[in-house]
């Protein structure tokens, strides 16, 4: 067919499932879809022609008989057409080669009680601040040579596969255990086609590789070590002696951190021998190891001989900070002693039970192959990774019509968005056998009324690469529901898209995404709250309490927190506006409530709490009321779904009133564990730009404010420079005494006169005059002094004749003889008048003043009608002139104040 045909040709290219509409769902079934698509050969040529039009939406392919303007699309299939590679591999993503492991076999051991003899108190730091992992871990020394004490050094860093000396890491800038991988280079050649996949470097190999430590002879009890297969997590080993070992885990890619998870395997065992491992960088301030958790184990030997798998086992267990040093804080140390049953043992050690990408692989071709199951499940590829590893879904159905006249119902379950949290799937394991069981009736049930989409992994990468929380671009997955991004994030943009089109076509009526908590026991549930409405979002999570006896509701929290407003819960919430948005948080340890008190879980349990979810949807719609949930009246079970979905709604709402506890204790915060703010093992921005491409919008916001950060701190870093150098202070000094003198030979500063005016501190215009005036007046002084010693001696004719002798005439006369002469001057100058009236000095007249006048900085201000009446000589400009009355009222009483009158004042007013 013409549509199938363009869906290979979009997977080939990278191109996702949902350009085709897989998620359109109708009532049609799949033998009308192929009688539809029965065309003429005229027909499909233009078909071919349409769909190259639009490639977004599904070829158009028109029924016999109809002309050519009414084209009518195909109905949807009720299950979209199956689309499933076997044969493919695991790609790391060219971070070194790794192997693919033997699936585990055996039962897990049960009954494995928690650890009881652990102590904290009184454990110190055994480093010293001044030590760091390279100083502990680096293979050689600053010459180059091999150190005897280290036994395994995973080979993931470097251009020639080897490990880095401490002079390469410092010659390089690289810190200790990188693992960074470059995503741009990766987003340009990785090979998507499964023709070339096998012939890739960076595809995971089914046979071993050479181990790092090769043994001296039969004597040599040294343990060898190795983590180079899928989902493998372990750095690096320093041997102390036979007895201890320190271990360092391995950064998640792209990251300075978020070591959590470990997964190794150990060799060359000698028989009772205990052997202390000490794990010295993990990240979080506490761990259930404190708690009652105990390691993981898996021997060859006791699974061929006694039939047992995964068992729990150690002894001296302790998790406490250690104090070496850290970017911010210090690592913690995990530590633990076994002792080895057998000689030549194969001991795997694990933080849970593995689940790998093969491992689904596994699992979903035998749903594939099963032809009991191609009925009701199909499987198809949502889209494909970073590293080119496909993420499947799977759309589980009946194809009979629904019961009402609206379309079924759709409930979406998702697992492991964060790489080292196994128990999410585990239980989603527990789903998919139980849905997927065609003899079972309750999961008939469920799929005659409801559509199941299933994504069982949503960061493949990160699980093939042994990552704990993040993916290959250094992003928490959980973090990027907002707004994610296509190239780096394409599985996550891919699965929202997918959730929205599904709830166009269909309400969708439960969302739950599977996770594991690293600090609580028991299993519980995270969601949202309805403020009017608290108890909505509360029923579901309360009826899987009442039929899981590994499930404690008093556990579960609701809340809208603002700090988790990017993750699946709170999106998807806002989104679709449903109150069944959960996130399923399963312990990594074990129960502290309930008949399983005080026990580890097993993957038997965690498969079981899956089934049990299933039931309590079936609980929840009232389609059947399954085992364990205990309802007071026989009667309602002989009901039908609806009434019985009502009773037992009222029912636990009315326990809700009776018991406001239940609503209030679950009020507030998720604690962190999973559902948890992102850690401080982020790289910094510049470093992680360097390998990823910003297209992130977060990543872009985040390297804009770098940016003006920089700029900001750049026209201030000379100054910095210059402190540093000399903190007296000098070289600063001279600097700016520099920049003076570059200023002050651009602009030269000019004297100016101090022409201030005592009482408006403002320049004056007369201070020329004024000057010569003082100056007049004491030659005045000085001269009628000496006449009068010269008279005095001949005339005794009194005060009178001194004066009329000298020829300076009486004060009145002088006074007339002013008016005069200014009465005689232009126009301009005449409305001037002085500051001060003349004084005795001899001069009859202003114009008889050898004065040479000019403009002054305040004529320069006021205009040039001042400057003008400055240009003839003799004359100022008037003080008052253009002066407010208020302004001149404050002038005459600061002269008032100096016992000064001016009679051009006096006269100004008059007029």
């Amino acid at each position: 067919m013409e549509a199938l045909n363009l869906v290979k040709c979009n997977e080939d290219h990278m191109i996702t499932m949902n350009n085709q509409s897989h998620d359109g769902i109708s009532s049609s079934s799949e033998d009308d879809f192929e009688e539809v698509n029965k065309t003429s050969d005229q027909n499909k040529e233009e078909s071919k022609e349409e769909s190259k039009n639009n490639r977004n939406s599904s070829a158009l392919i028109l029924y016999p008989g109809q002309k050519k303007k009414k084209r009518i699309p195909p109905p949807n299939p009720l299950l979209p057409k199956s689309y499933f590679i076997e044969d493919e591999g695991a790609m790391t993503g060219s971070l070194g080669k790794i192997f693919m492991l033997r699936r585990f076999k055996g039962t897990d051991k049960k009954n494995d009680l928690m650890n009881q003899d652990f102590e904290i108190a009184g454990i110190d730091n055994t480093y010293p601040g001044h030590i760091n992992l390279c100083n502990i871990f680096a293979p050689c020394d600053e010459s180059g040579e091999m150190k005897e004490e280290i036994v395994y050094y995973r080979e993931i860093s470097g251009d020639s596969g080897k490990a880095l000396t401490i002079a390469e890491v410092n010659k390089k800038g690289n810190s200790f255990n990188t693992n960074k991988l470059d995503v741009k280079r990766l987003l340009s050649q990785v090979k998507l086609l499964s023709k070339k996949r096998t012939e890739d470097s960076s595809a995971v190999v089914t046979s071993g590789l050479s181990p790092f430590y090769k043994i001296k002879d039969d004597d040599d009890k040294t343990l060898v070590f190795e983590s180079r297969f899928e989902s493998g997590n372990l750095h690096s080993v320093m041997k102390v002696d036979d007895n201890e070992y320190h271990l360092c885990l391995q950064n998640d890619v792209n990251t300075v951190g978020h070591t959590q998870w470990f997964f190794f395997r150990v060799q060359n065992t000698t028989k009772d021998l205990e052997v202390k491992f000490n794990m010295l960088n993990l990240a979080k301030p506490d761990s259930l190891f404190n708690h009652g958790m105990k390691p993981l184990l898996y021997s060859e030997h006791k699974v061929d001989k006694e039939g047992i798998g995964w068992f729990r086992g150690g002894h001296s267990i302790c998790y406490y900070r250690n104090g070496i040093k850290k970017d911010k804080g210090s690592y913690y140390t995990l530590t633990f002693k076994y002792t080895f049953e057998q000689d030549n043992d194969t001991v795997y050690f694990a933080y849970c039970y593995p689940y790998t990408y093969s491992d689904l692989k596994a699992d979903l071709i035998a749903i594939e192959r099963n032809p009991r199951t191609k009925n009701f499940c199909v499987i198809r590829s949502l889209c494909r990774s970073l590293a080119g590893n496909s993420c499947d879904y799977l759309t589980i159905t009946n194809k009979t019509k629904s019961t009402t006249d609206k379309p079924k119902k759709a409930i979406v379950i998702t697992a492991r968005v964060h790489p080292g949290e196994t128990v999410g799937s585990w239980m989603m394991k527990g789903v998919i056998d139980f849905l997927t069981d065609p003899d079972n009736e309750e999961a008939q049930l469920l799929r005659d009324n409801f559509v199941f989409k299933i994504i069982p992994m949503l960061n493949p990468d990160g699980v093939i690469n042994g990552n704990y929380r993040c993916s290959l671009s250094g992003n928490d997955l959980n973090r990027r529901w907002k707004v994610p991004s296509k190239v780096l994030h394409p599985i996550i943009s891919s699965t929202l898209k997918m959730i929205k089109e599904v709830h166009k076509e269909r309400e969708v009526l439960l969302f739950c995404d599977l996770h594991g908590h690293s600090r609580r026991k028991d299993i519980f549930m995270y969601g949202c709250n309805v403020k009017n409405k608290p108890e909505e979002t509360r029923i579901f999570p309360y009826i899987l309490g009442k039929i899981c006896p590994y499930f404690y509701f008093k556990y579960s929290k609701f809340g809208n927190q603002k700090s988790k407003e990017s993750t699946a819960r709170l999106v998807l919430f806002r989104n679709l506006k449903i109150p069944n948005i959960f996130t399923l948080e399963s312990s990594f340890c074990g129960n502290e409530h309930g008949p399983y008190k005080g026990k580890h879980f097993t993957r038997e349990d965690l498969q079981q709490v899956g089934k049990d979810l299933c039931k309590a949807i079936l609980a929840y719609t009232g389609l059947k009321v399954p085992e364990g949930l205990e309802l007071p009246f026989e009667n309602s079970k002989k009901s039908d779904s609806t009434s019985i979905k009502k009773f037992i709604h009222n029912s636990i709402l009315n326990q809700f009133k009776e018991h406001q506890d239940l609503i209030e204790d679950g009020n507030g915060d998720s604690s962190c564990g999973s559902d948890s703010e992102p850690s401080e093992d982020n790289m910094d921005i510049e470093e992680i730009c360097q390998l990823v491409p910003p297209v992130d919008k977060k990543l872009r916001n985040a390297l804009k404010k770098l940016n003006k950060e920089k700029s900001d701190l750049k026209s201030q870093s000379s100054q910095k420079v210059l402190r540093d150098k000399d903190k007296g202070g000098s070289l600063i000094k001279q600097k700016q005494i520099k920049i003076r003198n570059k200023t002050a030979s651009k602009k030269p500063e000019t004297a100016k006169p101090k022409m201030v005016d005592a009482w408006t501190q403002t320049e004056r215009s007369d201070f020329a005059i004024i000057k010569y005036k003082m100056q007049k007046k004491l030659q005045a002084k000085s001269l009628e002094k000496n006449k009068l010693n010269a008279v005095l001696g001949k005339n005794k004719g009194g005060s009178q004749s001194v004066v009329r002798a000298s020829g300076l005439g009486s004060h009145n006369s002088l006074v007339n003889k002013m008016s005069t002469s200014l009465k005689g001057a232009n126009s301009s100058a005449a409305k001037t008048k002085t500051h001060e009236p003349l004084m005795d000095s001899g001069i009859k007249n202003y114009s008889q003043m050898p004065i040479k006048m000019g403009f002054s900085n305040s004529s320069q201000r006021h205009g040039s009608e001042s400057a003008k009446s400055q240009l003839t000589p003799g004359f100022s400009r008037n003080p008052i002139k253009g002066k407010s009355k208020r302004t001149v009222m404050h002038m005459n009483k600061k002269r008032k104040a100096n016992k000064m009158r001016l009679p051009s004042l006096k006269d100004k007013h008059r007029k």
